[in-house]
């Protein structure tokens, strides 16, 4: 299957829509009727307002999105040279890390902010080396508070930016600012329409300014959660040890964007400081870096290797969602 990936044609892309029905296929299989959307922001509510937050339209939307955050990240590894070889893997593995845990599977908050995220993280990477990079900044920091308006912890990615911009252009204040300027401007917008309907109190609280209670931390209490939170720790001691293999033979560019992504996985990390309920979809966040740092480990195998690994994982993922049916 991998094979049909390993080409840099832009065509192929939409075979990466076959391998998300595939994956994401125990969702049209299996009802969760349980689920339900968690510290949801605004924005998110505004998805849910349009097509739900479960159902046959909330669950295509879903898959839609996996896929257009896909394309997304191919272009990111494509445009800035984070492989050796340029493939459809990442957009592969990326797919394969959001939709890894039955959980995933569902038009979750931390999901549609993901799409912003990307956005933004594909703006981050590109102000290295520019003349002028006001633009890129601000449209970074605005995507980072369109995300977080989607699901608040994506706000912990503020730090990101202030260390990519400390990485790719060195510590300057007015750069720091203009991207600081455009994550304020969403909420900003977001506070003036909620006042201009006499609801900004609503809108106050959706945002869990003033929720910082620790009783709002899920801890995980039950064998499931933990082999999850096992699976992804698995995935982060992999990247963690294979980070020289990611950045050997680069050029500078690459290698400091690489360690931008590593750094993004550290706020992921983070973010577990912001005040919400941490459902196990939280660890969306993650997605990103996780599913790029996997597409180059699998580009340093063997294709047989590469090919009979990605097999396992893949059977082992479908074998999770379709619990249901085995769980007695």
């Amino acid at each position: 299957m991998l094979a049909i990936f390993r080409t840099n044609q832009f065509a192929v892309n939409i075979l990466l829509i076959l391998y998300v029905l595939l994956i994401r296929s125990s969702i049209f299989i299996v009802a969760d009727e349980n689920w339900a959307p968690t510290d949801a922001g605004v924005l998110a509510e505004l998805f849910y307002a349009g097509v739900g937050s479960t159902g046959l339209y909330a669950n295509l939307l879903a898959c839609l999105l996996i896929f257009l955050q896909a394309l997304m990240v191919n272009m990111i590894v494509g445009q800035n040279r984070l492989a050796n070889k340029i493939t459809l893997f990442p957009g592969l593995f990326y797919i394969l890390v959001a939709s890894s845990l039955p959980e995933f599977l569902h038009l979750s908050p931390a999901l549609i902010a993901n799409t912003f995220y990307i956005i933004a993280v594909r703006e981050l990477l590109s102000i290295y080396n520019k003349s002028s990079s006001t633009g890129n900044l601000f449209n970074a920091g605005l995507w980072i508070g369109v995300a977080s308006l989607c699901y608040m912890s994506y706000l912990s990615f503020v730090f990101l930016g202030i260390i990519a911009i400390n990485i790719l252009i060195a510590f300057r204040l007015k750069a720091i600012l203009t991207f600081l300027s455009g994550i304020f401007v969403p909420f900003f917008l977001s506070a003036v329409y909620f006042f201009l309907i006499d609801q900004l109190p609503d809108f106050w609280n959706s945002i869990h300014l003033l929720s910082f209670s620790s009783e709002k931390y899920a801890a995980p209490n039950n064998w499931e959660t933990y082999a999850k939170l096992g699976f992804f720790f698995f995935l982060l001691l992999v990247t963690i040890f294979s980070y020289g293999s990611y950045t050997s033979k680069k050029d500078l560019r690459a290698q400091k964007q690489i360690s931008i992504l590593f750094w993004a996985l550290v706020f992921s990390g983070l973010s577990i400081l912001t005040p919400v309920t941490l459902p196990i979809e939280h660890l969306l966040l993650t997605a990103l870096p996780l599913g790029i740092f996997l597409a180059l480990s699998f580009l340093s195998l063997k294709p047989m290797q590469a090919e009979m690994f990605h097999m396992l994982l893949l059977i082992g993922i479908l074998f999770m969602h379709l619990k249901p049916y085995w769980d007695f």
